[in-house]
């Protein structure tokens, strides 16, 4: 962590998370500045923003993000890290629905329309019978 109030506050976002019925798995203690990697609760929500894995084990590492329901998910490495060209965006009530960042920004702040313009006069190819006299 940066300093002490960072690290205050990740204690006090698990302890807020504990309160309301997420169990430590593992971790959760300090050591000033470090806050141990710490497993509370991972699908059992309804957010999905961004989740780490930590590990020595990278095949292991990446079948438990595989199983992580989150829209980034990083194994060994954090979301500073990103790429600015990777679409970035939420599961569930994390983020707005959709995803923003390279090439998803097409389809999430445009929207696809047909214009035709016909410069000429229009020619159908087949002809409406006269009518009867």
């Amino acid at each position: 962590m940066i300093d002490q109030r960072q690290l205050d506050r990740a204690a006090g976002l698990l302890a807020d998370a504990v309160a309301v019925g997420a169990t430590i798995v593992t971790g959760g203690t300090t050591t000033p500045p470090f806050f141990q990697p710490t497993v509370a609760l991972a699908n059992d929500t309804g957010y999905g923003l961004v989740n780490s894995v930590v590990t020595a084990d990278l095949f292991r590492g990446g079948e438990i993000a595989r199983q992580l329901r989150a829209g980034m998910v990083h194994v060994n490495d954090a979301t500073p890290q990103d790429e600015a060209s990777a679409p970035f965006g939420g599961i569930g009530q994390s983020g707005l629905g959709g995803r923003s960042g390279g090439d998803a920004n097409l389809e999430e702040f445009t929207e696809r329309r047909w214009l035709t313009i016909n410069p000429g006069q229009v020619h159908y190819p087949y002809q409406l019978p006269s009518p009867a006299r």
